[in-house]
């Protein structure tokens, strides 16, 4: 499984993340994105990759 994580100085909360792989990213109440598990399961590895490079900050980092 791979790695997701988010860093928090570069997020600026647009969602966009949270829309492509809401199993692995949320928007939480701070305005900023969360991981919901750090694991990135399987089925949603390609989701997750294309959260990853589609970040406007590249605040979202993906190691296999």
């Amino acid at each position: 499984m791979a790695d997701v994580a988010v860093d928090l100085d570069k997020c600026i909360g647009t969602g966009m993340c949270e829309a492509s792989a809401p199993n692995v990213f949320q928007v939480g109440d701070d305005g900023q994105a969360q991981v919901r598990t750090a694991k990135v399961a399987p089925e949603d590895l390609d989701a997750a990759k294309e959260a990853v490079a589609n970040c406007p900050t590249g605040a979202l980092t993906l190691h296999d």
